[in-house]
């Protein structure tokens, strides 16, 4: 019985070590896992990005313009505002794209006074949209199309 009972000690005492043994492993590799799994990561993040406005106050966005009804050789005028909503520098420039009808383009134009310009975050600027149709225009009767304003990267 007494044999038994020091086998039985030193089968505990053996899992106790074999256990104590396999946790320290646990935590060993764990930590190496770690290491290697580390990215370190120094930079700064750019955002970039134009906000337009009806208002200076930046509070209410413009998803469309109604031009109005317009006639050969007529020039229209339409006051917004862009902020920069990024944290650096921007460019200004505007496009169009998806004229309807697609000869539109070729009959009607669209400027603006601040092409080229340069915008610091946060700053808010007025621009005029001046579209100009030619008095030579002919067959279009409604017309549709999307303006870009795009804040490039001031270099």
């Amino acid at each position: 019985m007494r044999a038994h009972m020091t086998m039985q000690r030193f089968h505990i005492g053996m899992l106790i070590a074999i256990g104590t043994f396999g946790l320290i492993m646990s935590v060993y590799s764990a930590s190496l896992l770690s290491a290697y799994q580390r990215v370190p990561n120094v930079g700064v993040v750019k955002a970039v990005g134009v906000g337009v406005y009806k208002d200076s106050r930046c509070s209410v966005n413009i998803t469309s313009i109604d031009w109005g009804l317009l006639e050969p050789g007529a020039k229209a005028n339409f006051t917004i505002y862009i902020r920069n909503e990024g944290n650096i520098p921007l460019i200004l420039n505007i496009t169009t794209a998806s004229w309807d009808p697609e000869n539109a383009s070729m009959y009607i134009s669209l400027l603006w006074n601040l092409e080229s310009r340069k915008i610091d975050p946060s700053e808010v600027v007025q621009a005029t949209l001046t579209l100009s149709i030619s008095p030579d225009i002919e067959g279009i009767t409604s017309f549709r199309f999307e303006i870009f304003i795009v804040g490039r990267e001031a270099s």
